[in-house]
C-alpha cells in the first residue's frame, strides 16, 4: 500500500473557485508563499465585471491586482531589513490533563456508559481507598470474581481499563507530560535586503529575502528564498523595454509530529533505556508513537518557480501606443520520501520509497494597442488586446518497495528496491486565445463611460463550443464635480453603475474528451479460468460542454469627507451564473458514473460597506482604522434546467428529464 498520493500537491488542475491573482499586470498562477510581502507596493480588489473584463473568463471569481516596487528618482535608495519573533501555545489554549484529572475522567466515562447498558455495584470503579458508604473492600472485590487477588491497585487500574504499561508507570509515580514531545517553541526569521533608484534612463528595484517560520508543532517549519527584479530603461523617447521577474525556492521537508490525544498521562515515551522509542506508549497497538513517523519517515520536497514579465512599448504618433508582452512561468518541483522498515507498520514492506518530479512550463503573450487623447472637454481611452497562451505540465513518478541489501538510502537508490508498485508519468497541455476591445471615454472629467467586448477561447472545452463572447458596460457620475453640489465637507461623491457578462473556464483539461483505459478480467473456458485483456473507456465525452456564464450587476457610491479623514463605499451586486460546470451524474446504465456539462443556475446578491479613517495624520505618525461590512445570499435557482416542452413527446418536463434521454442515448452509441 502506497503511503503517499501522487496526486497530490502538484496537481495541474487550477483552483477554479479562486480569485484570479494579477501582478504587475501579468496573471499570476504562482504560489502567494512565493511572493515577499516586502516588495507590495500596493494591493487592490477588482469585484465588478465592467473593472475585471479585460482579464476575460479568468476574472469570474474577482481579480487581486498586486503592485510591487518601482525605483523612484532620486539617490540609490538601499535597505535592509530583519525581524525575528516567536511562536508558542498559550498553556490556557492546550492544557493536558495530569494523571488525577485523567482517572476522574476516565471513572465518569466508564460508570455513565454502564449505566446506559447495566447495573453495576456501587463503587465499582471507584478506589479501594475511597468506596462509598455501606460499601465494604470485600464486597468491591467480590464485584468481579476477584475476591481473593492481594494487587487492590491491579484490581482497579484493570477495571478502568488501564494498559499494562499504565500501571506500571502508575504504581512507581510516574506521569508523562506529552506537550513537551508535541509543541515547541518556534522562531521566525526574516532577512531582506533591497536597492532601488530612478534616472531618466533607468528604474530599477532589485531585492532578495530570506523567510524560516517555525510552527507550534514540534519540528513543523517552512523555509524560502525570494528575489526579484524590476527593471525598466528608455532606450529612446518612443521605446522602453523592461522586465518584472521573481524567483523562489521553498522547502517544506520537514514533517510535524502528529497529535498526542491518544496518550495518557501514564503512557511511556521511551523503552527503559530512555533513548528507543516505544511503538505503543499506551499499551495500544491501534495508537503507535507519534514521533515514529518523524523518526522514520524520511521527506524531501522543493519547489522551484520562475514568474516573469518581459515587455517593450512604443509610442507613436497621434496618440497611440503598442505594447508587446511575453510571460513565462517555470515551476521545478521534487517531491521524494521513504518510509523505513524500520517502522514496526512498514516493516513488512521491506523499505518503501517515491519519487516525483514534476515540471511546469507556462507562457502567454499579449500584444496591446492603446489610443489615449483629450479634446477639450472629451477624453477617450482605447484598448485593443491580442492574447495567445499555452500550459505544459510533465510529471514522472515512480514507487517501489523491498530495498536490499538495506533501505537505509531511501529514495536515493531506487534501483535497489526489488518490487516495482507503481511507475507512472502524466503530460498534459492546453491552449487559450482572446480578443479585448474596451474603451473608457469622460466628460468634463465628471461623466465616465466604460465599455468592453472579449472574445475567448480554451481547448478544454468540447469542440461546438471552444470560444465564447462576454461583453459590459458601466458609467460614473463624480456629483462633487456639479456646479449645483456646495457641500464644503463632502471632498468626493462619485456614482457607479455597471453590468457585464464574464466566463469561468474551471475544468479539467480533458474533460470534455473520452479517454481509454486497460484492464484485465477473468474469463472462465471449458471450467478453465484465465486473464483477457481489455480496452474501455472510462469517461463520456461531452462535445458541447460550453462555457460557464456569469451577469453581474453592481451600482455603488464612494466618498470622501473632511479633506480625505473619513473614506469609504457602499455597493451592491446581483450576479447570475447559469450553465454551471458541474460532473453530471449518470444512471449506472451508461457505463459511467458522471460526464462533464453544464447545468442549474446560482443567484448571489448582497452588499458591502468600507470605512477608512485617518484619526491621526502627522509627519512621523499616523493613526488609521478600518472598517467593513458585507452581506450575501446565495441561492440555487435551479440545478438541471427550466420546464421546457419535450420535442419528442410535446409534454412540458424539466430540462434534466430530456438531457438524461439525449446522454443515455449518447452513451450507449459511444460504448
Amino acid at each position: 500500500m502506497d503511503p503517499n498520493d501522487p496526486n497530490g500537491a502538484d496537481a495541474p488542475q487550477k483552483n477554479a473557485n479562486a480569485p484570479l491573482v494579477v501582478v504587475d499586470g501579468m496573471i499570476y498562477y504562482g504560489d502567494l508563499a512565493d511572493i515577499n510581502p516586502v516588495d507590495i507596493e500596493s494591493f487592490d480588489v477588482l469585484k465588478d465585471a465592467s473593472s475585471a473584463a479585460i482579464y476575460g473568463a479568468r476574472a469570474s471569481n474577482g481579480v487581486i491586482i498586486i503592485t510591487t516596487k518601482k525605483g523612484k528618482k532620486g539617490k540609490p535608495v538601499i535597505s535592509v531589513s530583519t525581524s525575528t519573533g516567536l511562536a508558542y501555545v498559550s498553556p490556557d489554549h492546550y492544557d493536558l490533563m495530569n494523571g488525577a484529572q485523567f482517572i476522574a475522567r476516565r471513572i465518569a466515562g466508564y460508570e455513565a456508559n454502564e449505566r446506559r447498558q447495566t447495573t453495576i455495584g456501587a463503587g465499582y470503579y471507584q478506589k479501594y481507598d475511597n468506596l462509598p458508604s455501606g460499601v465494604t473492600l470485600d464486597q468491591w472485590k467480590a464485584y468481579d470474581g476477584s475476591g481473593s487477588a492481594p494487587d487492590l491497585d491491579a484490581i482497579w487500574l484493570n477495571r478502568i481499563g488501564f494498559a499494562p504499561i499504565e500501571v506500571k508507570n502508575y504504581e512507581a509515580g510516574n506521569e508523562t507530560d506529552f506537550s513537551k514531545y508535541s509543541w515547541q517553541t518556534g522562531m521566525t526569521q526574516d532577512y531582506n535586503l533591497s536597492a532601488s533608484g530612478s534616472s531618466d534612463v533607468v528604474s530599477y528595484y532589485m531585492s532578495l529575502g530570506y523567510t524560516k517560520n517555525e510552527g507550534i508543532r514540534y519540528n513543523e517549519s517552512f523555509e524560502t528564498i525570494r528575489s526579484r527584479i524590476n527593471l525598466e530603461i528608455n532606450i529612446t523617447d518612443w521605446l522602453k523595454v523592461g522586465t518584472n521577474t521573481q524567483i523562489a525556492f521553498r522547502d517544506e521537508s520537514p514533517i510535524a509530529v502528529g497529535y498526542s490525544l491518544y496518550n495518557t498521562p501514564y503512557s511511556s515515551m521511551f523503552e527503559d533505556d530512555g533513548k528507543t522509542l516505544l511503538f505503543a506508549p499506551s499499551g495500544y497497538v491501534n495508537a503507535p508513537n507519534f514521533w515514529l513517523e518523524m523518526r522514520f519517515h524520511d521527506r524531501f520536497i522543493k519547489y522551484n518557480t520562475l514568474n516573469s514579465k518581459i515587455y517593450g512599448t512604443l509610442t507613436l504618433p497621434f496618440g497611440f501606443s503598442f505594447t508587446s508582452e511575453f510571460i513565462p512561468r517555470f515551476n521545478w518541483n521534487r517531491d521524494y520520501e521513504s518510509w523505513s522498515s524500520g517502522h514496526q507498520l512498514w516493516a513488512a514492506y521491506g523499505g518503501q520509497a517515491s519519487r516525483q518530479n514534476t515540471t511546469i512550463f507556462e507562457w502567454q503573450v499579449n500584444n496591446m494597442l492603446k489610443w489615449n487623447k483629450t479634446f477639450n472637454v472629451h477624453a477617450f481611452d482605447v484598448t485593443l488586446v491580442q492574447n495567445a497562451e499555452q500550459y505544459q505540465y510533465w510529471r514522472d513518478y515512480m514507487y517501489r518497495q523491498r530495498f536490499l541489501p538495506s533501505d537505509v538510502l531511501g529514495y536515493h537508490r531506487m534501483q535497489s528496491a526489488t518490487e516495482n508498485i507503481e511507475i507512472s508519468s502524466d503530460d498534459q497541455v492546453s491552449t487559450g486565445d482572446a480578443l479585448l476591445a474596451r474603451l473608457n471615454y469622460t466628460l468634463m472629467s465628471k461623466y465616465n463611460l466604460t465599455a468592453s467586448f472579449r472574445r475567448d477561447g480554451y481547448s478544454a472545452f468540447g469542440q461546438s463550443n471552444p470560444r465564447a463572447s462576454f461583453w459590459s458596460a458601466a458609467g460614473g457620475w463624480t456629483i462633487s464635480e456639479e456646479n449645483f453640489f456646495k457641500v464644503p465637507w463632502i471632498d468626493i461623491l462619485k456614482l457607479r453603475l455597471s453590468y457585464g457578462t464574464n466566463g469561468n473556464r474551471g475544468v479539467g483539461i480533458y474533460d470534455a474528451l473520452s479517454n481509454l483505459n486497460i484492464g484485465k478480467y477473468v474469463l472462465f473456458t471449458n471450467g478453465t479460468a484465465g486473464y483477457v485483456s481489455q480496452l474501455y473507456t472510462s469517461r463520456m465525452a461531452n462535445s458541447g460542454l460550453k462555457w460557464e456564464r456569469t451577469s453581474a450587476y453592481n451600482t455603488g457610491l464612494d466618498f470622501s469627507i473632511f479633506k480625505g479623514r473619513l473614506r469609504g463605499n457602499i455597493e451592491a451586486y446581483y450576479k447570475i451564473t447559469r450553465d454551471l460546470l458541474i460532473p453530471r451524474q449518470l444512471p449506472n446504465i451508461t457505463g459511467y458514473s458522471s460526464v462533464f456539462s453544464n447545468m442549474g443556475q446560482v443567484d448571489n446578491k448582497g452588499f458591502e460597506i468600507a470605512l477608512n479613517s485617518v484619526n491621526i495624520g502627522k509627519k512621523d505618525f499616523t493613526w488609521s482604522t478600518d472598517f467593513s461590512l458585507s452581506f450575501n445570499r446565495n441561492k440555487i435557482i435551479h440545478l438541471y434546467g427550466d420546464y421546457v416542452t419535450d420535442p419528442v413527446t410535446g409534454v412540458k418536463k424539466e430540462a434534466d428529464d430530456i438531457a438524461n434521454r439525449w446522454f443515455i442515448g449518447h452513451a450507449v452509441d459511444q460504448i
